[in-house]
C-alpha cells in the first residue's frame, strides 16, 4: 500500500472543511477568535502599559492579576446570562461596559489617579470580560448533532492557542515599540469587534429558564474543572520558567523558540485528534490524555539547556490539546441544555486562575533556586491531572451505578 501525503493531509482536514461549510459559519468563528482577545491581550496590555510608565512591576502585575481573577468570575456570569437571554441581547451589553470600564482605567493610568481606583477599574473592566470560547462551542453544540462535534471543539481548541501565540507577541511589540498604552488599546478594539460581530449574527433566541439553579459548578464536571485548573498552572509556570531559562542561558529570544514549540505541538496534535473518528467513550478519551499529560509534562523539569528544553517543549505540546479537547467535549456532554454556555465557561475560568497562581509559584520558585526549578511547579501540577481525572471519574461512575433507573 502506498503513503500518500497529499492524501493524508486532505484526510486531516476534510472534517473541518465539513464544519466550515457556509459563510455563517465561517464568520461566526472568526469573529469568536477576535473576541477571545481581551482574555488573552488586556492582562499583557495592563502590565506593559503600568510597567514602562511607572518602572513598577510588581504593581503592574498586581493590577493585572486583579483583572485575571475579576475575568474568571466574571465569564461564567456572562456566559449563564447568554442561556437564559440569549447572546444578541447579552454581548452589546458586554460590549458597552467592557469599554467605558477600559477607557476609565487607561485615564485614570495615564493621569496618575490614585492607585486604588485602578484596581477597582481593572476588577470592573475583567468582569466585563465575555469568555466567547464557551460561548462559539455553545453555539456549535446548537447546530452540529453530537457525532458531528469533535472537529468543531478541535476547532475551537486550536483557536485557543492560537489566539494566546498571536496577541501578546503584537500587544508587546505596539507597547514597547509605539506607545505602552497602543498594546491594550488594540486588544480591546479588536475584541469589542469580535463582541459586535458575533452577536450581529446570532439569533435572537433564548433559551428556556431552568426551574432549578443547581450547582455552581454540576458535580460531574468538577473533575474537569479542577484538572483544566492545574493545567492553567502548567501553562503560567511554564511561561515565566521558559523566558528565564532562556535568559540564563544568554539567548532571550529563545524564550519565544519554546514557547512557539510548546504551541506548535500543541495545535498540530490538535489538528489530527478532531479529525480522528470516536471510537472510545468521552470520559475513556479523557482519561487517557489525562494518563498521556501526567507522563510527558513533567519532563519539563529535566530542560537544562535550551536543545532538551525545546524537546520538551514539543512533547508536552503534543498533549496538551489532547486534554483540552477531550476534556470540553465531556463538560458539553453533561452539561445541562439550558446551561451549556455557562458550563462551559468553568474551564477555561480554572485555566486563567492557574495561570496566574503557575507564574507566580515558578517566579518565586526562580528567584530562589534557578530557572530549571522553575519548570517543577508546572510538572508537579501535570502529575496531578491524571489523580484528578481518575479519582473524579470513578466516582461520576460509582454515582451512575447507584442511580435509580428513570
Amino acid at each position: 500500500m502506498t503513503f500518500r501525503p497529499l492524501t493524508a493531509i486532505t484526510a486531516v482536514f476534510s472534517p473541518y472543511r465539513l464544519v466550515l461549510d457556509s459563510p455563517q459559519r465561517r464568520a461566526f468563528v472568526a469573529a469568536a477568535w477576535a473576541g477571545r482577545f481581551p482574555k488573552s491581550a488586556l492582562g499583557l496590555g495592563l502590565i506593559l502599559l503600568i510597567a514602562l510608565t511607572e518602572g513598577d512591576y510588581a504593581l503592574a502585575g498586581t493590577v493585572s492579576a486583579a483583572f485575571v481573577v475579576a475575568l474568571a468570575i466574571g465569564g461564567p456570569r456572562w456566559s449563564r446570562a447568554m442561556d437564559i437571554f440569549g447572546v444578541r441581547r447579552v454581548l452589546p451589553i458586554t460590549a458597552a461596559l467592557l469599554s467605558v470600564f477600559a477607557v476609565l482605567l487607561l485615564v485614570a493610568i495615564s493621569t496618575d489617579a490614585p492607585v486604588w481606583t485602578w484596581f477597582v477599574l481593572a476588577v470592573l473592566t475583567g468582569l466585563s470580560v465575555v469568555d466567547m470560547g464557551s460561548v462559539v462551542r455553545s453555539r456549535w453544540a446548537s447546530i452540529l448533532e453530537q457525532d458531528e462535534r469533535l472537529p468543531a471543539f478541535a476547532l475551537e481548541s486550536i483557536n485557543d492557542e492560537l489566539v494566546f501565540v498571536v496577541s501578546p507577541p503584537i500587544v508587546t511589540l505596539l507597547a514597547t515599540l509605539v506607545d505602552p498604552v497602543l498594546g491594550f488599546v488594540v486588544g480591546l478594539v479588536v475584541g469589542l469587534g469580535g463582541y459586535l460581530a458575533f452577536a450581529w449574527g446570532s439569533s435572537a433566541s433564548r433559551s428556556e429558564r431552568p426551574t432549578q439553579r443547581g450547582a455552581a459548578v454540576p458535580a460531574g464536571i468538577l473533575g474537569v474543572v479542577v484538572a483544566f485548573g492545574a493545567m492553567g498552572v502548567v501553562f503560567g509556570g511554564f511561561d515565566i520558567s521558559a523566558v528565564a531559562l532562556a535568559e540564563q542561558a544568554g539567548v532571550p529570544v529563545a524564550a519565544g523558540l519554546l514557547i512557539g514549540v510548546f504551541a506548535l505541538a500543541s495545535v498540530i496534535s490538535g489538528t489530527i485528534l478532531g479529525a480522528r473518528p470516536v471510537v472510545r467513550s468521552r470520559a475513556r478519551r479523557f482519561v487517557v490524555a489525562a494518563i498521556a499529560y501526567s507522563i510527558l509534562v513533567p519532563l519539563l523539569a529535566l530542560s537544562s539547556d535550551i536543545v532538551f528544553a525545546a524537546a520538551a517543549c514539543a512533547a508536552a505540546g503534543v498533549v496538551t490539546s489532547p486534554l483540552m479537547i477531550t476534556g470540553i467535549a465531556l463538560v458539553e456532554h453533561r452539561a445541562e441544555a439550558s446551561r451549556l454556555t455557562e458550563t462551559l465557561a468553568y474551564p477555561t475560568a480554572a485555566i486563567a486562575v492557574g495561570g496566574m497562581l503557575g507564574a507566580w509559584l515558578s517566579g518565586h520558585v526562580i528567584e530562589s533556586a534557578g530557572a530549571q526549578a522553575g519548570f517543577l511547579v508546572p510538572a508537579v501540577a501535570a502529575a496531578t491531572v491524571v489523580v484528578t481525572v481518575t479519582v473524579s471519574e470513578a466516582l461520576v461512575a460509582r454515582a451512575a451505578a447507584f442511580r435509580p433507573p428513570e
